[in-house]
C-alpha cells in the first residue's frame, strides 16, 4: 500500500491499497472530495484481487506509474486517463 503525488498532475493524490485498487483524490478544488477508483487488479479464479504493494514516480512519458501486484505482475498506469480505463501490463515473470 503506498500514496504519491501525481508528477505530471500534482493536484492529484494517488493511492494504491491491498484491495487491489489504485484511487485518486482531486486537491485541486472544484471537484469532489472523494476519492476516484482509477484501477482495480483483475479477480482471480478464487473471486480475490491482488494485493497492490507501490506506486513509482514518473516511469515514462506521458506520466505513467508503475503499480506493483503480489502475484508478480508490474501494470503501468496512466493516472490522465478515464476512471476505470485500466492499465497496461509491462511484466508477467512470477
Amino acid at each position: 500500500a503506498g500514496m504519491r503525488f501525481a508528477a505530471p498532475l500534482p493536484h492529484l493524490l494517488l493511492s494504491c491499497s491491498h484491495d487491489g485498487a489504485v484511487r485518486a483524490l482531486d486537491l485541486g478544488g472544484g471537484g469532489s472530495s472523494a476519492f476516484v477508483e482509477l484501477y482495480r487488479a483483475p479477480e482471480d479464479p478464487d473471486g480475490d484481487y491482488a494485493m497492490l504493494h507501490a506506486l513509482s514516480r514518473t516511469a515514462g512519458e506521458g506520466g505513467a506509474l508503475a503499480v506493483c501486484r503480489t502475484d508478480g505482475l508490474v501494470t503501468l498506469l496512466d493516472p490522465r486517463a478515464a476512471p476505470g480505463g485500466g492499465g497496461t501490463g509491462v511484466h508477467t515473470q512470477r
